[in-house]
């Protein structure tokens, strides 16, 4: 059995949990019966108002090895910044509560990190939809890429996605960086993306070994959200787009693709829930005009998305054609 510095756990597992009690033990056993043992399980309750506390507390007295953190209600950015000071581990992986992962993951993750002296490992996950079949993201086989590369493969759709859940950092690549507190959406993308601007060592495996469950009631599904919530999302991306652009100028293409789809992604909540805010529909299409001449040559970015930029400065109603064509498309758009 593989085993960390005196100690020193080999992995710290991250969880933020709020009011997950249907999932969450389900979460916690799947981390316990891990094959690797040497780990640190981090739990942070978020101010919980359900059972999901007294779960976590009934799993903690069967196992040593995890802690439980308590907290007001501030939001999961707020939670992991918690477990990243709890964080002793040589590896950090985060985890969702109402997510799990097969008994094998954190010694499939390890062992192509240390193999291949890599800063971070990747693995493959699979969605898990209620009553239809599970839907992967593909298989190929194992490689190394540099972390520029990583942040162009997000920015695009490609290979890599912008989850926390399916990647094992190497800690010490992760101290300094924090999560955006107050941020709903897109709080993980920043937090990879500062990371991957230094340009680590990254190996992506060819194994599923996370299951992602999607629920219609989690916050990547809900609609629109209050204005101050979504203009601090918004300024999120904004903020990251600039780093990136200003961090190396070959990235600035494929910073400015994700940005303005994130944009377009706002007006897209609006549609779903049917609640529309003129002011930030201006906003939003005053910053896609800025950009729009530079974002419709982009050579990675997919026709219809042009499209559905161009009618959204016209006109936010124009942009109901395309969205309902394009569902299957958009309605993924975190």
């Amino acid at each position: 059995m593989c085993r960390a510095n005196k100690g020193q756990p080999l992995i710290s597992v991250v969880v933020p949990v709020y009011n997950v009690e249907r999932y969450v033990r389900e979460a916690i056993n799947s981390i316990t019966n891990q094959s690797l043992y040497d780990i640190q399980i981090i739990i942070i309750d978020d101010g919980s108002t359900d059972n999901s506390n007294q779960i976590c507390a009934e799993e903690a007295k069967k196992d040593s090895r995890i802690s439980i953190y308590q907290s007001e209600h501030c939001g999961v950015a707020a939670a992991r910044n918690k477990g990243l000071r709890a964080a002793k581990g040589k590896y950090l992986l985060f985890m969702d509560a109402d997510d799990w992962m097969e008994t094998d993951m954190l010694q499939y993750l390890y062992e192509l990190a240390e193999s291949s002296h890599a800063d971070i490992a990747v693995c493959e996950f699979v969605k898990e939809y209620r009553n239809k079949e599970s839907l992967y993201r593909g298989k190929e086989n194992s490689y190394t890429v540099g972390g520029n590369e990583v942040i162009d493969e997000i920015n695009y759709n490609g290979k890599f996605s912008p989850f926390l859940f399916n990647k094992l950092f190497r800690r010490k690549i992760v101290e300094g960086v924090t999560f955006n507190e107050g941020v709903t959406i897109g709080e993980d993308y920043s937090f990879i993306m500062e990371i991957l601007a230094g340009n680590p060592v990254v190996i992506k495996g060819n194994s599923v070994k996370y299951h992602y469950r999607q629920r219609p009631d989690s916050v990547s599904y809900c609609g629109f959200e209050k204005r101050a919530v979504a203009q601090k999302n918004r300024a999120n991306y904004e903020s990251t787009y600039m780093f990136l652009s200003q961090s190396d100028s070959r990235l600035s293409c494929g910073a400015l693709a994700y940005y303005i789809l994130q944009e377009m992604a706002v007006v897209i909540s609006m549609v779903k829930s049917g609640i529309y805010d003129g002011e930030i529909i201006e906003d939003v299409r005053s910053n896609i005009k800025k950009h729009l001449r530079k974002y419709v040559f982009i050579r990675r970015v997919p026709g219809y998305l042009k499209i559905c930029a161009v009618l959204l400065c016209m006109n936010e109603k124009f942009l109901l054609i395309p969205y309902r064509v394009f569902f299957h498309k958009l309605r993924s758009v975190k």
